[in-house]
């Protein structure tokens, strides 16, 4: 039986070997267990109790639900670990890389992507696949993930144009590029808004050459109305006019006409005196003979 300062000076060495919980992550496992078996060679026997109760002291979440309620060894601990946590395979963690989006934060992305991609590559080669292919795929998926998450062609293009050695490096140049974009992007802009202000200010002074112009039309068109109604006084005139012409035409035409027919009744009038007057004188010299004659007689 270990006495009580035995059991401390253990857990202090306990401490500093394993200095984290272990939440069950299955990339962490491997590490976990060669801690456990690091420690194993330092105990003896009469410390397995004290063990056994600081390991269920630094397993959390999944870990934690991993083992058995009765525990009797270290070796029980160890067996259920790797028995119920294992890594996924390489279709899992291919789809969690594909599932990755950058939320204005890249570098939790880069941090992410870099994790997955390592993981991808451990679960490849469990799978039997060679250390170089399982490199190469975890490259591509990367490659594949940041074309995915670019905002522009250009990076897209510039991603899949490139040839990279590792998964950093990928998301490294998708960040770089990004920048760059940004940056030719507010250039652009800010040029695009000198434009709009010079186009602006010479707007505002053909707005006041319309309002120039506009002022001469309303003084032409002050022009033209009082043009307008000197027109319309001379028509009025010359159609008065027009009327008292044909008024004094039409007078002169019935006076001309009463002269003439005064003339005419003056004319006949002087023919019927002419007339008696001869007529007369035919009487005359008869009515003087037949009074000599009387007279004689």
């Amino acid at each position: 039986m270990a006495t009580p300062e035995q059991k401390k000076s253990f857990i202090s060495l306990c401490a500093s070997i394993i200095r984290e919980n272990y939440s069950g992550d299955p990339l962490s496992l491997a590490s976990f267990i060669d801690k456990i078996t690091l420690i194993e060679e330092l105990s003896d026997e009469s410390l397995t109790i004290t063990f056994i109760a600081f390991l269920k002291s630094k397993l959390e979440g999944k870990a934690r639900e991993s083992i058995p309620t009765q525990i009797i060894s270290v070796s029980q601990i160890k067996e259920a670990l790797s028995n119920k946590i294992k890594p996924d395979n390489s279709k899992v963690v291919a789809g969690k890389i594909a599932a990755l989006k950058v939320h204005n934060n890249y570098s939790d992305f880069s941090k992410q992507v870099e994790e997955l991609a390592d993981a991808l590559e451990r679960t490849l080669i469990i799978e039997g696949m060679t250390q170089a292919k399982a490199h190469e795929m975890a490259v591509e998926q990367t490659i594949n993930v940041c074309r995915l998450n670019s905002r522009s062609d250009m990076e897209k293009s510039i991603l899949a144009s490139s040839t990279f050695s590792d998964s950093k490096d990928v998301v490294a140049k998708m960040i770089v590029e990004h920048d760059n974009i940004v940056k030719e992007r507010q250039v652009l802009a800010f040029r695009l808004r000198s434009i709009r202000t010079t186009n602006f200010r010479g707007a505002f002074r053909g707005s006041n050459n319309y309002r120039y112009h506009n002022n001469n039309f309303r003084f032409n068109g002050n022009s033209n109305r009082h043009s307008a109604n000197t027109s319309n006084r001379n028509n009025n005139q010359n159609r008065n006019n027009s009327f008292s012409n044909r008024r004094n035409t039409y007078n002169n035409s019935n006076n001309s006409q009463a002269s003439s027919r005064r003339n005419n009744n003056h004319t006949r009038l002087n023919t019927r005196n002419a007339a008696n007057v001869r007529t007369s004188n035919a009487e005359a010299p008869q009515a003087r003979t037949l009074g000599e004659l009387d007279l004689n007689n």
